[in-house]
């Protein structure tokens, strides 16, 4: 039991590793690139779009339940 738990969490770690080292990657790309702005623009932009899809038809209910 003790050694399926093990090589479950060093495989758990290993998969953390391999996504923070991408994630460290692409942070330098974008810095060598210089594409700091652009970057800023672009995520904020995708979060308002996701915000409004994920928000507008809970506000949309509500105003179909309460009105």
């Amino acid at each position: 039991m003790v050694i399926s738990l093990t090589s479950k969490e060093l495989s758990a770690y290993s998969k953390a590793g391999a996504v923070a080292e991408e994630v460290l990657s692409s942070i330098r790309t974008v810095i060598a690139f210089r594409a700091q702005e652009k970057e800023l623009q672009r995520s904020f932009l995708l979060n308002i779009t996701r915000y409004a899809w994920f928000y507008f038809p809970q506000w949309l209910l509500s105003c179909v339940l309460f009105l």
